[in-house]
C-alpha cells in the first residue's frame, strides 16, 4: 500500500505583526528551501480571494519573506500572537503557498475584504507644492501609502527619511519604505507614523491633505476632516495661515477640492502550534 506524503507545512507566531519582513524558521528554511533565495518571486494566497508576490531574501543566515510582505500585513491586519500556518502546494518547487491565520484561540480567522477607500488626489495648488487626499481606513493602521505622482513630484524617491508635521505643528521624523513586490513599486511611511495617527487623533473615515512644502523640505498634515457622526456637522481641523497651530471650524461632511491640476528586519518566534 503506498503511502501518502506528509503535507509541507510551518507555523509562525506572530510577535511583530507590522513587520516589514518574516522570518522564516530555520528548519523549514533548510527542510523547504534548502537554504537558498529562491530565484523566482513565490505566490502567496489565503482566504477571500487574496494572493499576493513575496521576494524570500536572506539576511544573515535566515531566510526572510521581503519584498512584497507589507502588503500582506496591510490586507490581513495581523494581530498580536496569531498564528500563521504555511502550506508548500507545490513542493519541492516552492512556487505557491497557501497561508492560514489562526487567532490565538486557535481558531481560524477569515480574511476581511479590502477596505474601499477614497480616490486618492494628486494635484498642485497655486504655490507649486504637491499634495493629495487620503480617507484613513484600516489599511492606515501601520503606514500611510504616498501616491507614486506625489513622491516623484516631492522628488523624495531616493529619501529615506521625511519630516512630516502635525496639525499643531509639531514634527516627527518619518522613515520612507519602497515596496517592489508588485508590479508597480509601491511607497509608504511606516516608521512613525503609528504615533503620529495617534497624536494628530486621526480615526477610520477621516478625510486628510497631506502636503509637500517645498520652501521647508518637508510635508505637512494640512487639513483633517473628521468623520460625520449622525447628521450633524463635522468638526474640521486646519491650520492657521501662518502654517502653525490649528483652528477648529464647523463644515458639512462632503468635501470639495478646486485647485488647478499641477539593516537588519526584526525577529518573529516560530515553531509547531495547535491546532
Amino acid at each position: 500500500m503506498a503511502h501518502r506524503r506528509p503535507p509541507s507545512l510551518f507555523w509562525i507566531t506572530l510577535l511583530d505583526p507590522s513587520s516589514a519582513e518574516l522570518r522564516i524558521p530555520s528548519t523549514a528554511a533548510t527542510k523547504y528551501f534548502n537554504n537558498e533565495v529562491p530565484k523566482d518571486p513565490i505566490t502567496l494566497s489565503a482566504n477571500g480571494g487574496y494572493s499576493w508576490e513575496i521576494k524570500v531574501e536572506k539576511f544573515g543566515e535566515g531566510l526572510w519573506f521581503a519584498n512584497g510582505w507589507m502588503n500582506v500585513v496591510q490586507d490581513a491586519q495581523f494581530h498580536f500572537g496569531e498564528m500563521l500556518l504555511f502550506k508548500i502546494v507545490d513542493h519541492p518547487c516552492i512556487g505557491s503557498i497557501k497561508m492560514s491565520v489562526y487567532s490565538s484561540n486557535g481558531c481560524e480567522r477569515s480574511l476581511q475584504l479590502p477596505p474601499v477607500e477614497a480616490d486618492v488626489l494628486v494635484l498642485d495648488d497655486d504655490d507649486d507644492d504637491p499634495f493629495f487626499i487620503s480617507v484613513i481606513s484600516r489599511s492606515h493602521n501601520t503606514m500611510l501609502r504616498l501616491p507614486r505622482d506625489f513622491v516623484r513630484l516631492a522628488k523624495i524617491e531616493d529619501k529615506e527619511t521625511v519630516i512630516l508635521k502635525g496639525l499643531g505643528g509639531h514634527e516627527w521624523l518619518m522613515g520612507v519604505g519602497l515596496d517592489r513586490g508588485n508590479p508597480t513599486a509601491r511607497y509608504f511611511l511606516s516608521s512613525g507614523w503609528l504615533d503620529f495617527k495617534r497624536s494628530n487623533n486621526l480615526s477610520e473615515g477621516d478625510t486628510c491633505v497631506f502636503k509637500f512644502l517645498r520652501s521647508e523640505n518637508k510635508m505637512w498634515l494640512q487639513k483633517v476632516t473628521k468623520r460625520p457622526f449622525s447628521q450633524n456637522p463635522t468638526t474640521t481641523q486646519t491650520p492657521k495661515n501662518n502654517r502653525g497651530g490649528s483652528s477648529v471650524v464647523k463644515q458639512q461632511a462632503d468635501v470639495a477640492v478646486a485647485k488647478r491640476p499641477r539593516g537588519r528586519p526584526r525577529k518573529q518566534q516560530h515553531g509547531t502550534a495547535p491546532p
